[in-house]
Order: C-alpha cells, then sequence, then structure tokens
C-alpha cells in the first residue's frame, strides 16, 4: 500500500524566485534538446550526420548551457534532457505522439529537484516521495 502527502509549501520570495528559476530552467533545457534533436535527426535523413541519441544531446547540453543555468540545481536540466530522450522512446514505441515544445503558462511548471529527495515541484504545490 502506498501512501501520499501533499504538502502545500509557503515560500518567502527568495524560495519563489529559485523555485521559478528551476522551473524556466528545466523548460528551457527541454526545449533546447528538443531542438537540437530535431535538427540533428534532420541532419541525420540527408545524410550529414548520425541519429542523435541521448548521450550526444546530454553530452552537448553540458558544452553549451547558458552561464544563468547554474543558478538553478544541475539535477533540473539534466532530468529534462532526459525526459526529451524518454519523450522520442514512448514515440518511437507508439505509446505517446510527437513530443512538442513546452510553453510558459500553457505546459505544467514543473521539474526535479533530487538535491531535495527527489522533490517534485510544481507552480503551487511539491511531492515528496
Amino acid at each position: 500500500m502506498h501512501r501520499a502527502h501533499k504538502i502545500k509549501l509557503k515560500p518567502n520570495a527568495a524560495q519563489t524566485i529559485a523555485l521559478k528559476k528551476a522551473v524556466g530552467c528545466a523548460r528551457f533545457a527541454y526545449n533546447w534538446a528538443l531542438a537540437t534533436w530535431q535538427k540533428q535527426y534532420a541532419d541525420f535523413l540527408e545524410g550529414k550526420t548520425e541519429k542523435p541519441n541521448l548521450y550526444q544531446i546530454s553530452k552537448l547540453w553540458t558544452q553549451k548551457k547558458p552561464e544563468w543555468a547554474y543558478e538553478s540545481p544541475k539535477d533540473v536540466a539534466q532530468h529534462a534532457v532526459l525526459n526529451v530522450g524518454q519523450a522520442y522512446t514512448n514515440f518511437w514505441n507508439r505509446k505517446a505522439g510527437a513530443p512538442t515544445f513546452k510553453k510558459k503558462g500553457k505546459a505544467k511548471a514543473s521539474c526535479y529537484i533530487y538535491q531535495i529527495t527527489g522533490c517534485m515541484c510544481e507552480e503551487k504545490t511539491s511531492n515528496f516521495p
């Protein structure tokens, strides 16, 4: 039997800014990885490069990560890049549709922060294992 506890956080101003930065960094990393994957796949179809994979995209992210992304925990961006790989795996296995870009205000604003024992942060609530 599994139990879930929903805890409502009441962060102060500095904590709210840190959570919003983490969520924004996750969205940026996901969109960047998706765009990079799509570009590399288009080049692969034209015969210019090899087929993209998660390892290549993740390695490229660590090399080209913007300076402001260092303000958020590293796990936030890494997990977002991994999500792109999982999204393509699900797409190729016909479990889901093609991955799409996340837009601020349209997509569910969330990120994973493993430094807090697997916490999943959303806009107004957080889930702890």
